[in-house]
């Protein structure tokens, strides 16, 4: 995982601790009706920077808006003209 990237700040809003994350995501998974996520496939994520889209919302809702979607994956949602990049957000 490149340090740099936006998966890499969300580990670090959670002490850099897999099942932190895993389990926040875990609690909210079932109201967007998706599947628990657990810390080997939030690692395999890891290891891939790349969150599956239908998780990008997770995200953006764990970190209360830190890290949005389109930071996450720039492929499929594009950042609105107007919104700063996470880099600008956390300087």
């Amino acid at each position: 995982m490149n340090k740099n990237s936006p998966l890499a700040h969300v580990l670090s809003l959670f002490g850099d601790n897999q099942t932190r994350l895993a389990e926040a995501l875990s609690k909210v998974a079932p109201e967007y009706n998706l599947k628990p996520v657990s810390q080997p496939r939030l690692w395999h994520w890891i290891q891939k920077d790349l969150v599956p889209a239908e998780y990008c919302g997770l995200f953006e809702i764990v970190t209360n808006g830190k890290v949005r979607r389109y930071d996450l994956r720039p492929d499929l949602f594009p950042r609105p003209a107007n919104a700063k990049t996470l880099k600008e957000r956390i300087a």
